[in-house]
């Protein structure tokens, strides 16, 4: 039987591969684009997969997410942890309540390869797309740029997962770009993995220290995988040296141990006063990022009990960003819908991350006006109507890109819940070509049905 149809999914980060798999597996012809040479965006870095619990340790996420999960954790490199503590001495700090999926990032590229390919996605890597075809409001088409010279694609319906909403705003939506009032952006990260650490020399030392995180499961990782933080302001002179105006100071960061020899490092040194959606303004930040990385690994290895030998084993392929722009959606996501952990009736994913917003005048772990926990450590609904761009049609969104306010955002923002939504907004765009209706027009309950059918939390789990 003929397939009814063509999806285009742009972006092949963690809510891009997650879209083109929900696409597929629900009958659409489906091709992934992505300008990077894998799948996996700023998972393929190492970074931790948040939200996939609420801050009472209830799991929110499940459906396409999970299985990418748990077929990690089959395979032996990958646990869930949680967080829940306090530091003690010189690092006495409250640590809020969360859990993360930690992981080898070619574990994760490798996993989500396999699965594309037995889904029969068609995979287009090293390509760029570089604007939309519309006829009125509907976006009928993408252009593309690779190897092969300049192209176009078809599609019945696209799944902007660009992060940025580098489509939608193509085809003329509105957005919001950085803070109300000044356009600060949250600051974005470069992240780098470390090898040849004496650990145990640099918690002799009291520079390091063990946190409050621990595995979950699987059981037989639970001392395997270990997190460290390190404090690093006997060297402030030293840091402030290499640290150029769009870095504010380091005061300390976290190694996270995956009992392979390797330490991925946590996102601690942020990047200020810079647009991750202007072209030059990224370039600037991926090049003062990898500088301070190497700088720093240097005053390591030269000031660090137990860094003496330490090898920098990469930076990672691009740099982190937080926050770009925010598109005007039918339903708009406030601070009010996150800390009173509302619920709509077209709810397709579930959120329990807090309100998570960086201070870009500090390259600790303290936030910026605008954060918060959710009520009753619980998690909100995430409408529908917010990944569907107001005047656009043919186009849905899913990622950090979606309609809210910066608060809102800062809270949507991480991959676990850009995973949900990648499922919720594959499965709406196959399920518009099968019954030959619009995204906007398509029935939210026949939506929600599916999603459940295929395992994704729609609803606040019970207390």
């Amino acid at each position: 039987m003929e397939k009814p149809g063509n999806v285009v999914v742009a972006g092949a980060g963690p809510a891009g591969i997650v879209a083109a798999l929900a696409a597929a597996r629900n009958g659409a012809r489906t091709t992934l684009i992505e300008q990077q040479g894998f799948v996996g965006g700023m998972a393929g870095t190492g970074l931790s997969l948040l939200a996939f619990h609420d801050n009472a340790f209830r799991r929110v996420v499940g459906g396409i997410p999970w299985e990418i999960v748990r077929r990690m954790i089959d395979k032996g490199g990958c646990v869930v942890y949680r967080n829940d503590g306090k530091l003690e001495g010189d690092f006495s700090k409250e640590f809020f309540h969360s859990t993360g999926i930690r992981y080898s990032p070619e574990l994760f590229k490798q996993v989500a390869t396999e699965m594309l390919l037995e889904t029969g996605v068609d995979l287009l890597c090293r390509t760029l797309v570089t604007d939309v075809g519309k006829s009125g409001s509907r976006v009928e088409s993408v252009a593309i740029e690779n190897k092969s010279g300049r192209g176009e694609l078809k599609a019945d319906a696209i799944v902007d997962c660009t992060g940025d909403g580098d489509l939608a705003a193509r085809a003329g939506a509105e957005f919001e770009l950085g803070r109300r009032g000044d356009g600060v952006f949250q600051p974005m990260t470069m992240l780098f993995s470390l090898a040849n650490i004496d650990m145990n020399r640099a918690m002799a030392s009291g520079a390091m220290k063990r946190t409050p995180w621990s595995v979950m499961e699987p059981a037989n990782l639970v001392d395997k995988f270990r997190s460290y933080i390190l404090d690093m302001t006997p060297w402030a002179d030293k840091l402030a040296a290499i640290t150029p105006k769009e870095v504010p100071p380091i005061t300390r960061f976290r190694f996270h141990d995956h009992n392979d020899g390797v330490y991925q490092t946590g996102n601690f040194i942020h990047i200020s006063h810079l647009d991750g959606s202007n072209g030059e303004q990224l370039a600037r930040g991926e090049t003062v990022g990898r500088l301070v990385v190497w700088k720093l690994v240097e005053i390591l290895r030269d000031n660090v009990p137990g860094f003496e030998d330490v090898k920098l084993v990469q930076t990672a392929t691009h740099l982190g960003v937080r926050e770009t722009r925010r598109i005007r959606g039918d339903y708009y996501l406030t601070g009010e819908d996150v800390l009173e952990a509302r619920q709509f009736p077209d709810s397709i994913a579930q959120c329990g991350y807090f309100m998570d917003v960086h201070d870009t005048a500090s390259s600790d772990f303290a936030k910026a006006d605008g954060g918060g926990q959710i009520a009753d450590e619980a998690s909100f609904g995430i409408p529908y109507r917010a990944l569907l761009p107001q005047a656009v049609d043919g186009l849905i969104l899913a990622g950090r890109c979606v309609s809210g306010s910066r608060e809102a955002q800062s809270a949507f923002r991480v991959m676990g819940t850009c995973m949900a939504m990648g499922q919720a907004a594959g499965t709406a765009a196959a399920l518009s070509l099968h019954g030959n209706r619009s995204l906007r027009d398509l029935d939210a309950d026949l939506l929600r049905a599916t999603l459940r059918r295929d395992g994704a939390i729609l609803d606040r789990p019970a207390a």
